[in-house]
């Protein structure tokens, strides 16, 4: 699993670490640099899936760019950012991934890239670009070096990581970069547009950022394995005010079956019951649709990133959402980043989550930092004056952050 990301001039950030737990909520004002920690999250997802360095900031006709572009990206007036992550594998291994990326307006390449083993305090693998020459050493007990004109590498356009396979290197190293790569690759950042859910769409394999797709996926699955998550989907969703909901599912449509649409049952009172397909469900229903389904869908030991999770959602459901988030993402070892500005979630996660809320600010810089709520020194009295949402309300968690950064 990702335990941190640190960003060195990446946008706003001069150098801030975020650390990840299996729910992790970033809070903030606006501007404060919440948005910039997902940038940099889809920046590794893109470059871990072979997606080339100047694509993943820039897009192309294929794939949107990241806000700001390459121009954007390191933090003014440097032309270069870096963005360390620790990894944990599976057998509780731990890594740690370096990589620095030097950019200009037309173009963008790695300028170096490492990876160390944690355990023993081992670099296994280093590359760097010097002086317009490639230089890649590995193995450094046996100091093993490759530079240019080396066949297997001759380009810092894409990352190391989707390279070491075809490297003549040790098992060991090729071991960790598939490890990273894994984790990296599994980071999904979900944006639900309730209007791209409403239509009729193929089946698919895989959910899509926006959730478009979320019907087709369900529909794609076994008949048990979705019984099972349209079950879970209804649970749920019955706990919100809106409607009498009896039922969730999707069916397959059309002459060949290869469309799907999203259905759910209403039953008011005892009266006949009515079905109304996704073209009727409103945003809210929808959007809490898409970040069950995720939940429900992703891989497991994936990083599942939501912005502004409660985004129309009724107030009165934040504890259901809380409640839903940690349940369903330790039932399947999914670790979950949202961000929110909304008091009565903040409220909801009650003091047993302050060891894992985040605050994105400002320093006297103006650059943008991370600061562990607990770590916050008036935090004891900020909370013997009401619970966190009320405090984030008044403006009075800023207020403390200004006081500790004097």
């Amino acid at each position: 699993m990702i335990k941190s990301l640190r960003l060195i001039n990446w946008k706003s950030f001069a150098d801030a670490t975020l650390y990840i737990d299996p729910l992790t909520v970033v809070i903030g004002m606006n501007a404060s640099g919440k948005s910039n920690i997902l940038d940099a999250l889809c920046f590794l997802q893109r470059i871990a899936s072979g997606v080339p360095i100047a694509t993943a900031l820039a897009g192309d006709n294929m794939l949107a760019g990241l806000r700001g572009g390459l121009d954007l990206s390191p933090r003014h007036p440097h032309h270069h950012f870096t963005l360390t992550t620790v990894i944990s594998d599976r057998n509780n291994k731990e890594f740690t991934h370096t990589i620095t990326v030097t950019t200009d307006k037309s173009t963008a390449s790695i300028t170096s890239e490492e990876i160390t083993s944690n355990s023993d305090n081992k670099k296994l693998i280093h590359f760097e670009t010097l002086h317009e020459t490639l230089a890649l050493v590995a193995n450094l007990e046996n100091r093993e070096t490759f530079s240019k004109p080396h066949q297997l590498f001759t380009t810092s356009a894409h990352s190391l990581l989707i390279k070491t396979d075809s490297l003549p290197i040790s098992e060991e190293i090729k071991d960790a970069s598939r490890s990273i790569k894994d984790y990296l690759q599994s980071i999904f950042i979900l944006d639900p547009i309730p209007s791209h859910m409403r239509g009729y769409v193929p089946l698919s394999d895989t959910l899509k950022p926006d959730a478009a797709n979320i019907a087709g996926v369900l529909a794609s699955l076994s008949d048990a394995e979705r019984s099972h998550i349209e079950s879970t989907l209804t649970a749920y969703l019955q706990q919100l005010p809106e409607r009498d909901i009896e039922r969730v599912w999707t069916e397959r449509v059309g002459r060949l079956a290869s469309d799907a649409m999203l259905y759910c049952e209403e039953n008011w009172g005892g009266k006949t019951p009515q079905i109304v397909d996704a073209r009727g469900m409103s945003d809210g229903t929808l959007r809490f649709l898409a970040v069950v389904a995720a939940l429900l869908t992703c891989k497991r030991g994936s990083l599942l990133v939501i912005e502004e999770v409660d985004n129309g959602l009724h107030p009165s459901r934040a504890d259901t959402l809380v409640d839903m988030l940690r349940t369903l993402g330790a039932r399947r070892n999914i670790d979950v980043i949202v961000t929110t500005h909304n008091p009565a979630l903040l409220n909801a996660l009650g003091p047993e989550m302050v060891p894992f809320i985040s605050v994105t600010h400002r320093d006297a810089s103006g650059a943008s930092a991370i600061t562990l709520l607990e770590d916050i020194e008036q935090l004891p009295k900020l909370m013997a004056g009401g619970p966190l949402g009320r405090i984030v309300s008044e403006g009075r968690l800023e207020s403390a952050l200004q006081h500790d950064g004097e």
